[in-house]
C-alpha cells in the first residue's frame, strides 16, 4: 500500500523591498538567504513515491523519472502540471468525501516545494547522499496467489486506431467451491491498459459472445451476464492497489464460472502483446457479512451540440441501513462535474465523492479507508453535469455534434455503482427489491429486472406479490428458466401442482442442464405416485451431469420409494468416481448396501463418514456435514445394538451427541440406554434435550415411555418436564398415570406415582 509522503515545508524569508534593496529582518539589514528546496533532499522523495509507479522503464507513463537528469530536464512541465492538479491523476475532491484507500494526491506542502524548485532552476543537493528509488516490478503485491489465471494466448492490439474496450473470458480451474478473499491483476504489458474490470459469468452467455466473436475475446463496453460478485466492486487502474474484501465479505466461486476481463486498451503507435494475469487469494472462512452494489444510471441522455452544463440527477432511497464501503462513478468523454453524495432523513448532506473535473482516461473505483454509515431512508444522489461544447478538451468531435445515451464510448452515459455493508443479511432481499423497482421506474422494463423484483418478493416470502413480475419477465423472455422455476416454486407452495408441473416442464425445456427445476418436477411426481415419471426426469439429468451428486441421491431415493434397492444401490455405485470422499454419498450407499445385506461394507461406509469432515464441492458448511456425521454415528450405533454390544452402542450415541447435540434420535436412544443400566440421572439430561427441540421434531409421549422400563420411565419424564418449567404438565402427567394404573390393576404403581407426585 503507498504511504502519503508527509512533506517539510520550507520557511520562506519574508521579505522587504526599500530603496531598490531588498531585505530581510531589521529594515536596512541584509539578511542570508534560505537555502531553497534541492532534489537530494526534498524532490526526489516525492517523485519517487507518488511519480515512478507509472513514470518508470515498462510503465504507463510516457516518459521515466527514476533519476535526477530525467526529472531535471523536465522540471517545468512537472511543476505546471501539479500545480494544476493534472499528476498525479486523482480526480476526487479530498475535501468532498470520505478518506480514499491508495489517494494518489499530493499535500499543498508537496506541490509548494516542487514548483519552487522548478523555478530556482531545478538545484540537484547532493546526490551523493540519495539512495536509488525501489522501482516497483511486474509482482504480487500480496504475496504469491492461491491460484493464478493467465490468458490462454497473447491478444494482438493494433498499433493504430480508437480505443478498444475487449472482455476475455478465462476458465477458472476449480473443482470445488472456494471462498475468495483478495484479487490481484497484473497488466504485465502496463502501457497500453488504461483501466481493468474484474466480472465473473457463472451462465455460458460470455463463453458464447466470445465464441461468436473471432479472435481473443469479444468487443464491447457491455459486458452483458457478467458480473461483479454481489456486494464488490473489482477493477484496476495504474497505481491501484490490489482489492481486499472487507472483512467477513468474502465471495464465493463455484466451479463451472468464467472470470471475465474487460480491458480498456489504448493504441500506443506499434503492435503491442497484451496478457494480463489474474492472481485469487482463497479464504477457509466463508463470509458472515452480506454486500450489496446499489446502482443509480441514467442512459435517457440526449446533449445538444453545443451545451456547455447538460445535467441529470438519480436518486436511490435505502430501504434499511447500511455502511458505504466504496464507489465506481461514470461517464464518457463528455462528463464534466460528478457529484455524489448522501441525505439522511435529517436533511444534511453527506459527501461520497465530488469530481469536478472528470476525465473519461482517468476512471476508476474508490474505496472507503473507513466505512461511512447511514441510517434507513437516506436518499443516494447522483448530479452530473455534461459538457458538449467546443470549449471542453475531451470532447472528441470538433465541432460538436448531437450525443445521446449508448454503450459506445462516444455515446454517454451517467452512472455509480456504490457499495453498501449490511447491518443484516435479512435486509438484502429489501435492497434487491428497491434496486429492481428504481431500475423499472427509471424505464428498464426488461426480462432481467423484472425477475429480479420477483427473485427479490419471493426471497421475502411474499410469494402472491412475486407472480406478477416473474410473468412480466416470461412475457419478455418466455425461455427465461429461472423465472419459469421459480414460477413453479410459488404455485407449488400455494397448493397448485397443476400450474406448477408445466412450469417445471417448460424450465427444462429451456435449460435441460437446471438441477433444481428437475429435483422440483421430481418432487411432485413422487409425491403424486408417479415414481416412474419422477425416475425418468432425475435419470435424465443425470445423463446429462453424471457428476451431479443432488441428482444423484434423488434418483437413488425415488428408486427406494418404488421398492427397488437394487438399483438404489447401482446408482449410488455409479458416483463413486466423482464424490467417493463426499460424506453424503457415502451415508447413503452404506445404507443401502445394509438393506442389500453387503453388511461389511456397508458398515465401511459408514465408519468412512465419521471421518470426512468437509464436502467434496467445497462446502465449510459445518452444520450441514455434522448432520450427515451425526446420522452416520446413529447408524453405526443402530448395527451395535442388533448385536447387543451395549458398550458400542454407548459409544457410537456419545459421538452423535458430539457432533449433533440435538440429535432427536440419539438423544431418546442414550435415555434408553441409560435407563436399562439403571441410571436415571443419566436419563435426565438427554430427556431434558428432547424437551429443547422445536414441537414440531419431538418425540411423543408414548415414544418416550416405549423405549424406557415402566414405571421408571415415568419418573425420569416427568422430573424433565419439570426441570423444563413445566411444572404443571408433569403433575397432570403423574396423576394420569396413577389413575391409570389403579385402573389396570396394578395400585402399588398408582401409589408409587402420587408419592413422585407429592415430591413435586
Amino acid at each position: 500500500m503507498r504511504v502519503q509522503l508527509q512533506v517539510r515545508r520550507r520557511a520562506r524569508p519574508r521579505l522587504k523591498k526599500i530603496g531598490g534593496l531588498i531585505v530581510g529582518g531589521l529594515v536596512g539589514t541584509l539578511a542570508p538567504a534560505e537555502p531553497g528546496p534541492d532534489f537530494a533532499t526534498d524532490i526526489a522523495p516525492i517523485i519517487y513515491q507518488n511519480c515512478i509507479d507509472c513514470h518508470r522503464p515498462g510503465g504507463i507513463g510516457p516518459f521515466s523519472l527514476t533519476d535526477y537528469p530525467a526529472v531535471s530536464r523536465r522540471a517545468r512541465q512537472i511543476a505546471e502540471v501539479v500545480e494544476d492538479g493534472y499528476m498525479p491523476p486523482w480526480k476526487p475532491n479530498p475535501h468532498r468525501s470520505p478518506v480514499l484507500i491508495g489517494d494518489r494526491s499530493l499535500p499543498p506542502a508537496a506541490i509548494d516545494l516542487i514548483v519552487e524548485w522548478a523555478a530556482a532552476g531545478a538545484p540537484a543537493g547532493d546526490l551523493s547522499s540519495l539512495a536509488p528509488p525501489i522501482v516497483p516490478t511486474q509482482d504480487w503485491a500480496l504475496g504469491h496467489p492461491d491460484l493464478i489465471i493467465d490468458f490462454p494466448a497473447a491478444y494482438e492490439l493494433a498499433a493504430e486506431g480508437h480505443d478498444v474496450f475487449q472482455n476475455f473470458v478465462l476458465r477458472i480451474p476449480l473443482a470445488e467451491r472456494r471462498f475468495v478473499r483478495a484479487l490481484e491483476f497484473l497488466p504485465e504489458a502496463s502501457l497500453v491498459i488504461h483501466h481493468a474490470v474484474i466480472a465473473f459469468d457463472a451462465t455460458p452467455q460470455s463463453r458464447q459472445r466470445d465464441e461468436a466473436d473471432p479472435g481473443l475475446g469479444f468487443t464491447s463496453m457491455d459486458r452483458g451476464r457478467a458480473s461483479t460478485p454481489n456486494g464488490h466492486i473489482i477493477g484496476w487502474t495504474p497505481g491501484q492497489v490490489p482489492y481486499e474484501v472487507y472483512p467477513g465479505t468474502a465471495f464465493e466461486l463455484t466451479p463451472g464460472t468464467d472470470l471475465v476481463v474487460q480491458l480498456h486498451l489504448l493504441p500506443s503507435g506499434k503492435p503491442e502483446r497484451v496478457s494480463p494475469r489474474v492472481g485469487l487469494y482463497f479464504s477457509d472462512e466463508p463470509p458472515t457479512r452480506s454486500g450489496f452494489v446499489a446502482l443509480l444510471r441514467e442512459h435517457v441522455i440526449d446533449i445538444p451540440a453545443g451545451e456547455s452544463a447538460y445535467p441529470i440527477r438519480e436518486e436511490f432511497i435505502l430501504p434499511t441501513a447500511a455502511a458505504v464501503l466504496g464507489l465506481y462513478p461514470h461517464a464518457h468523454y463528455l462528463g464534466r462535474d460528478l457529484q455524489i453524495y448522501a441525505e439522511p432523513p435529517d436533511g444534511t448532506r453527506r459527501w461520497l465523492m465530488h469530481i469536478p473535473d472528470w476525465d473519461f482516461n482517468w476512471q476508476s473505483d474508490y474505496r472507503f479507508a473507513t466505512p461511512l454509515e447511514l441510517p434507513a431512508g437516506t436518499k443516494l444522489v447522483m448530479a452530473y453535469t455534461f459538457d458538449n461544447s467546443a470549449a471542453n478538451p475531451r470532447n472528441p468531435r470538433n465541432p460538436p455534434e448531437r450525443v445521446r445515451g449508448g454503450w459506445s464510448s462516444f455515446d454517454e452515459m451517467g452512472e455509480v455503482a456504490i457499495q453498501l455493508l449490511l447491518s443484516d443479511r435479512s435486509d438484502l432481499p429489501l435492497l434487491e427489491e428497491a434496486q429492481a423497482r428504481y431500475l423499472i421506474d427509471s424505464g428498464e422494463k426488461s426480462a432481467d429486472t423484472f425477475y429480479n423484483l420477483g427473485l427479490a418478493l419471493d426471497r421475502q416470502h411474499r410469494f402472491p406479490e412475486a407472480i406478477s413480475p416473474y410473468e412480466n419477465a416470461l412475457r419478455l423472455d418466455p425461455t427465461n428458466a429461472a423465472a419459469l422455476n421459480n414460477l413453479g416454486g410459488i404455485y407449488e407452495r400455494l397448493n397448485a401442482a397443476d400450474r406448477a408441473i408445466p412450469l417445471y416442464e417448460r424450465a427444462l425445456a429451456a435449460d435441460p442442464a437446471l438441477t433444481v427445476t428437475r429435483l422440483n418436477l421430481a418432487h411432485l411426481f413422487q409425491r403424486d405416485g408417479r415414481t416412474v415419471e419422477a425416475a425418468n426426469v432425475l435419470r435424465q439429468g443425470l445423463a446429462l451431469r453424471p457428476e451431479d451428486l443432488p441428482l444423484r441421491l434423488a434418483l437413488a431415493e425415488s428408486q427406494i420409494a418404488g421398492r427397488n434397492a437394487a438399483g438404489a444401490l447401482v446408482t449410488l455405485e455409479q458416483g463413486l468416481p466423482w464424490h467417493h470422499q463426499d460424506p453424503r454419498l457415502r451415508f447413503h450407499l452404506g445404507q443401502i448396501r445394509l438393506v442389500n445385506q453387503q453388511l461389511e461394507a456397508g458398515l465401511a461406509d459408514l465408519q468412512a463418514v465419521t471421518n470426512l469432515s468437509l464436502l467434496t464441492d467445497g462446502s465449510v458448511d459445518v452444520a450441514a456435514t455434522n448432520l450427515i456425521r451425526g446420522n452416520a454415528y446413529f447408524a453405526l450405533a443402530l448395527l451395535a445394538q442388533q448385536r447387543r454390544d451395549l458398550p458400542e452402542v454407548e459409544r457410537r450415541l456419545a459421538d452423535c451427541l458430539a457432533v449433533r447435540p440435538h440429535h432427536r434420535d440419539a438423544l431418546l436412544m442414550s435415555a434408553g440406554v441409560a435407563m436399562i443400566q439403571d441410571t436415571p440421572t443419566v436419563a435426565i439430561p438427554h430427556l431434558v434435550g428432547l424437551l429443547q427441540l422445536p414441537p414440531d421434531q419431538r418425540p411423543t409421549e408414548d415414544e418416550v415411555l416405549g423405549i424406557m422400563p415402566f414405571p421408571d420411565g415415568v419418573h425420569v419424564w416427568a422430573q424433565a418436564l419439570a426441570a423444563t418449567g413445566q411444572g404443571d404438565t408433569a403433575r397432570e402427567f403423574l396423576a394420569r398415570h396413577a389413575a391409570e394404573a389403579r385402573q389396570r390393576g396394578r395400585p402399588e404403581w398408582g401409589e408409587l406415582m402420587e408419592s413422585w407426585l407429592r415430591e413435586l
